[in-house]
């Protein structure tokens, strides 16, 4: 996937570009176990209720925290590297869940598109599913 660059609502650029694939790799591992250790239901995150519990359980992971920020490495606020320290300004702190949710668009989605639509598109899926 290409980099997302968006604007602030106080008109400040961020560019989040696609990591190495080390470090999208082990963002994903991070989540897929952080789900599975807390029994999160992935295949029900459409809920504003179910939104919020996912973020719970990844950021307050620190092994989550070290996966994400890697990830940010390579991207920019204001012409500025994004780490942890980047959100001691309160400006930028305000965008924090934005810009991380972005960098997840980034990096983890590419993992699932194609298989999803030949998983869903499958008729092994579907016939599976009528036989119930």
């Amino acid at each position: 996937m290409p980099a997302i660059t968006f604007k602030t609502d106080e008109d400040v650029e961020v560019i989040i570009n696609p990591a190495s694939i080390i470090d999208a790799n082990n963002l994903k591992n991070t989540i897929l176990k952080l789900f599975k250790q807390n029994n999160f239901d992935i295949t029900n995150i459409s809920s504003v209720k179910s939104m919020i519990e996912a973020i719970m359980i990844l950021d307050s992971s620190e092994e989550f925290q070290k996966s994400i920020f890697a990830c940010l490495s390579r991207s920019v606020y204001k012409m500025q590297r994004i780490d942890l320290e980047l959100f001691n300004d309160e400006t930028a702190r305000q965008y924090y869940y934005e810009i991380l949710i972005k960098c997840l668009e980034v990096n983890i989605s590419p993992f699932f598109k194609k298989a999803l639509i030949r998983l869903l598109g499958s008729p092994q899926i579907e016939s599976s599913n009528t036989q119930s």
